[in-house]
């Protein structure tokens, strides 16, 4: 294992975990996406912890995957409510049971928190992934914004972390995730950006980089509680203008120490797997001197009219 140099695995908890058995699981199951990864130079899991609005681990300040269903549109979606459901009646909480198993086997174990949150109307059929806080919450979506090219392909829907309130919602998922004997989290910047309205980038930009300073303030607040490291990492599009763009000032978060570690990933306009050097290398110049680490990202997604998913050697040959 190397913190030098690094190699951080990302699993998203879902898709080679709760989607694909029948329930129940049983504890061997829940930790096969920890037991994959022996043996191959991994030295961090990264591993979700939920889809945006919902948890799926025992969580008492969050909302837990399908908690109020009533009737599902998919049968994926409600075999992963049925198997974290019948996991934590049993007695389990899958968070501390895949984290417990990261660590027997050597590895570090850092979970990753999605901050997209979007509304969803009441309905009697959902797709399972659904809380009570953003039905309840209408007025804390950004709406359209149609005299703004850049925002054609914004989600209107999402939730404005210019709003205390959605801010303090993640706040208290992310002080709870900090009590499990972990090495830190990771606050997922890069998919569902922009968290504002386009027109709120200016006035907000430095709200969202004080809930970032809100986040480190609890992971220096846990790592002093638990006497053990508790790194925030931070994972973004490797381009300090682009992310500035979205609202998110990753130059100051980097130069004043405010994250411990950038996950650099290809902008998504490039086509998800494309490296261009320029982007990771004025993330590197900013972080000289600051003890911030940034990581080049690679993405396994192509989208291409042969490959949707990289190949193994499309793979190495990004690592190289």
């Amino acid at each position: 294992m190397s913190l030098e140099h690094e190699v951080i695995f990302y699993t998203d908890g879902r898709h080679t975990s709760i989607y694909i058995y029948e329930p129940p699981m049983d504890q061997r199951l829940y930790q096969a996406p920890i037991d994959e990864l022996v043996d191959l130079g991994i030295d961090t899991i990264s591993y979700a912890v939920g889809d945006c609005r919902v948890l799926l681990y025992d969580t008492k300040v969050g909302e837990r995957w399908g908690h109020n269903l009533r009737r599902t549109n998919h049968i994926i979606w409600y075999r992963a409510a049925l198997n974290v459901e019948q996991f934590v009646a049993d007695g389990n909480d899958p968070l501390q049971v895949v984290c417990d198993r990261a660590h027997e086997l050597g590895f570090n174990f850092i979970p990753s928190l999605l901050l997209g949150m979007q509304h969803q109307a009441p309905a009697e059929v959902n797709d399972c992934r659904c809380s009570d806080f953003c039905f309840e919450h209408p007025e804390y979506q950004v709406g359209p914004e149609p005299t703004i090219p850049a925002a054609q392909w914004d989600d209107p829907s999402r939730f404005s972390y210019a709003i205390a309130e959605v801010r303090q919602n993640r706040l208290a998922v992310v002080e709870e995730l900090l009590t499990y004997d972990t090495d830190g989290i990771e606050l997922n910047i890069y998919d569902y950006a922009p968290f504002f309205a386009r027109r709120e980038i200016p006035e907000h930009t430095e709200t969202f980089t004080r809930f970032i300073a809100d986040v480190k303030e609890l992971c220096d607040k846990a790592a002093v509680e638990q006497n053990r490291p508790k790194r925030l990492l931070v994972r973004a599009g490797a381009s300090l203008a682009g992310c500035k763009s979205l609202g998110i000032d990753l130059e100051r978060m980097i130069r004043e120490k405010i994250v411990d570690t950038v996950l650099a990933m290809p902008p998504h306009k490039t086509g998800m797997m494309e490296q261009h050097p320029g982007g990771v290398a004025e993330l590197v110049e900013a972080a000289k001197g600051t003890g911030v680490k940034i990581i080049q990202g690679i993405s396994t997604t192509v989208r291409h009219d042969a490959w949707r998913m990289a190949t193994r050697e499309m793979q190495t040959a990004q690592a190289a």
